[in-house]
């Protein structure tokens, strides 16, 4: 679909979506601290909503955020990007299987390493 300017909204108008069949879905991707009230005007405009990473700043408002899209019976994702990458999959049929026995503890962590670079002075 191009560009339509009916189909822009900001955080004034945001609520005006529900009106707007051309908006399936909204990919909430504010920082962390608004996901959870974004993603509850989303689920009450009727709107599945797609929502960046982390879904939430604790339990309790995921919690909610599940709940109410669920009241509204739309559909919520969690914007990540890796969920049918193949070693993720591979992992998933391991513990499926039965690979790794009993799990009683798992820590998963990432990392990366920045170049700074310095130009003198």
């Amino acid at each position: 679909m191009a560009f339509q300017k009916k189909n822009c909204y900001n955080y004034e108008n945001f609520d005006e979506i529900k009106n707007n069949p051309d908006i399936d879905a909204v990919y909430v991707i504010t920082p962390n601290a608004l996901h959870h009230d974004q993603v509850i005007r989303v689920a009450k405009a009727g709107k599945h909503a797609i929502c960046e990473k982390p879904m939430a700043v604790n339990a309790k408002e995921g919690q909610e955020m599940i709940d109410a899209c669920k009241k509204a019976n739309v559909k919520l994702l969690v914007g990540y990007r890796m969920h049918f990458e193949p070693k993720t999959l591979e992992v998933i049929r391991l513990r499926n299987a039965g690979e790794f026995g009993k799990i009683m503890f798992f820590k998963g962590s990432a990392g990366l390493k920045l170049a700074i670079q310095h130009n003198g002075g």
